[in-house]
């Protein structure tokens, strides 16, 4: 894992890619929502939190998988976008 938060972000998202070509094909059509939100979710963040200058915040290094978290919040959350729920979601962490 890397050392700023957009390095940790890239690892989460290897991670979870290598996770998904483990499985079966079904299981990934199956998820095809989830894996199209967690894309969407790291170029957003990775673009917000450059813009915020937030690469090296402590407080988002050590969530224990942003993205995870991030995802979880926006499936919580299914009146705001994707990118809302990002926002409001690591605005919240850096408060």
């Amino acid at each position: 894992m890397g050392n700023t938060v957009i390095e940790k972000i890239d690892w989460e998202y290897s991670n979870y890619f290598n996770e998904m070509q483990c499985t079966s094909k079904a299981n990934i059509f199956g998820k095809s929502g989830e894996i199209e939100r967690r894309k969407r979710l790291v170029v957003y963040m990775k673009k917000y939190i450059e813009e915020k200058g937030a690469q090296d915040d402590m407080r988002l290094r050590v969530i224990d998988n942003i993205l995870e978290e991030v995802d979880r919040y926006a499936c919580d959350h299914p009146e705001n976008t994707i990118e809302r729920s990002a926002d409001l979601f690591i605005a919240g962490v850096l408060q």
